[in-house]
C-alpha cells in the first residue's frame, strides 16, 4: 500500500503519477496509510449489495473500521478504502472504493481516474453524438483516448508488472486544479494579429516553453451563444504517456457547461497530421496553424492569428501607422498579413499611395498568419521588415489610401483612412 504514499516514491505507483500530473504542487502529498482493517463484515453480507449500493456501503464500512480502531481521518479531504474482495468499486460519496482479491489484476489506469473524480474532475469529452464506453450516457463521454478522466478509452500501456497504466490529464484540467504555472500558460483574451507560441510537452516540465496555448473564440456548437475557451496542448509519447504511438498537437473547446471536449470532429482532435495543418475557429475568428514539431528540441510551434471581421483569407494591408510619435519617417509604417493557408509570393509586388509614391518588393514570400512591414525609412531588410529606403515621409497625416497591387498590377488589397 505504499503504492498510495511518499513511501513508494520512485516505484511507479499512485503517488508518482499525481506527483508527476501535479508537477509536484498536488497529488498525494502528505498521504498516509492506515494498514489493514478489519471490516467486521462477512462475503455474504456484501452480496446482498449491488452496483453503487456496493460500492457506497463498502466505503462506509470502511470508514467505520477506521473510527473502530481510533483512526483519526478529519485531517484527510480525500480517502481511499481499498478491499480485498472483487466488487464494485470506483469513486463513492466522500472518496474512492478500489476492491480487488489477489485473483483480479490491478488497473492503475482506472486508480487514477477515479482519483481524478475525487479530485472534482468530470469526465472528459469528445464531440461524438454517443458514449465511447459504457457508466456515462452523456455525448461525447469517454471519447478523448488522450485523457485519463476518459479511462478505459484511452491510449494506455502495460508498466514493468504488466498493469495497464496512463495517460495523463489535460492542460485544462491541470489549470483547474492549480497545477499548471501561469508563465506557462499563452492566454490571449484580446484579439490577436499574429504571434508564434512554441510549445513545451505538457508531460515535460523540464523543457522550456509554454505548456499550453489558450484563446477565446465562437464555439463549435451552433446552439451556443457565449465564447468558449480552446486550449492547444503538445504531449509526447513518453512517461504515463507512452501508450501514444506518436507525439500529438491536441485541441480541447471548454464550453458553457465546463465540459473538457477533445475535438474528435476535427481529425480525431490533433493538429499533427502534417507541418503546416491548421485549425479554423468558426467564423474564421482565430486560425492555428502548426509549423512543425522539433525531436530535437522537443517543442511544437504554433502560429496563431485571428482573421478580419469578414473572415476572409487573404492577402490584407492591415494597419499604417502615418503619424507617428516624433519625426514621421522613422517610424512610418504599413503592415501587410496574409491570411491564407499558404505562403504567398510578393516578389514584384507593389505598394502605392494616393500620390503614386510606389515601392516593388524585392524577391520574398509572404509565410501563411505572417504579416511583413513596409517601413518608409531605410534599414537592412528581412523576414519580417521591409525598407522603402526614402528620407521624405509616404503617409499623409489628413488621409491617405495605400493599394497593394501584384505582380501583373491587379490591385489585391486597399486601404483607405
Amino acid at each position: 500500500m505504499a503504492y498510495f504514499t511518499g513511501a513508494g516514491c520512485g516505484s511507479g505507483g499512485a503517488f508518482d503519477y499525481w506527483h508527476e500530473v501535479s508537477y509536484g504542487q498536488g497529488g498525494l502529498r502528505g498521504s498516509r496509510l492506515f494498514g489493514w482493517l478489519d471490516i467486521g463484515h462477512t462475503r455474504a453480507e456484501l452480496a446482498t449489495f449491488s452496483g453503487g449500493a456496493q460500492r457506497s456501503q463498502i466505503f462506509r464500512w470502511g470508514i467505520d473500521a477506521a473510527r473502530a480502531n481510533n483512526v483519526d481521518l478529519t485531517a484527510f479531504p480525500h480517502r481511499i478504502v481499498v478491499l480485498n474482495v472483487s466488487a464494485d468499486h470506483g469513486q463513492a460519496a466522500g472518496g474512492v472504493v478500489l476492491a480487488y482479491e489477489d485473483t483480479r489484476a490491478l488497473e492503475p489506469t482506472f486508480f487514477f481516474h477515479e482519483m481524478g473524480h475525487e479530485f472534482g474532475l468530470d469526465h472528459s469529452f469528445g464531440e461524438n453524438p454517443t458514449a465511447c464506453a459504457g457508466g456515462d450516457g452523456r455525448p461525447g463521454a469517454y471519447c478523448d483516448m488522450f485523457d485519463i478522466m476518459s479511462a478505459m478509452n484511452v491510449h494506455s500501456f502495460f508498466d514493468g508488472l504488466n498493469r495497464r497504466a496512463g495517460p495523463t490529464l489535460n492542460a485544462f484540467s491541470r489549470e483547474r486544479l492549480g497545477w499548471l504555472r501561469s508563465s506557462r500558460i499563452w492566454n490571449k483574451q484580446s484579439p490577436i494579429l499574429g504571434e508564434t507560441v512554441v510549445l513545451a510537452p505538457l508531460n515535460r516540465p523540464d523543457v522550456d516553453g509554454y505548456q499550453v496555448a489558450k484563446f477565446i473564440a465562437p464555439s463549435r456548437d451552433s446552439t451556443q451563444t457565449t465564447q468558449s475557451t480552446y486550449t492547444v496542448e503538445f504531449k509526447e509519447p513518453v512517461g504515463w504517456d507512452q501508450g501514444f504511438l506518436h507525439p500529438h498537437v491536441i485541441i480541447h473547446e471548454v464550453r458553457s457547461d465546463g465540459l473538457v471536449r477533445l475535438l474528435t470532429d476535427f481529425h480525431g482532435g490533433h493538429l499533427d497530421l502534417d507541418p503546416n495543418s491548421e485549425f479554423a475557429a468558426p467564423n474564421g475568428t482565430v486560425i492555428v496553424r502548426l509549423l512543425g514539431m522539433d525531436a530535437a528540441t522537443h517543442t511544437a510551434t504554433l502560429r496563431v492569428w485571428r482573421l478580419p471581421a469578414n473572415g476572409q483569407r487573404q492577402i490584407r494591408i492591415h494597419n499604417i501607422i502615418f503619424n507617428p510619435p516624433g519625426p514621421d519617417v522613422p517610424g512610418e509604417v504599413v503592415v501587410i498579413q496574409n491570411d491564407t493557408a499558404a505562403d504567398v509570393s510578393l516578389t514584384n509586388w507593389t505598394l502605392r499611395d494616393a500620390a503614386n509614391h510606389v515601392f516593388t518588393f524585392p524577391a520574398f514570400s509572404l509565410r501563411a498568419g505572417f504579416d511583413v512591414k513596409v517601413w518608409t525609412r531605410k534599414g537592412m531588410n528581412s523576414e519580417e521588415d521591409l525598407f522603402w529606403g526614402r528620407s521624405a515621409a509616404i503617409w499623409n497625416n489628413t488621409g491617405d489610401t495605400a493599394i497593394l497591387g501584384d505582380q501583373n498590377g491587379t490591385e489585391v488589397a486597399r486601404y483607405v483612412y
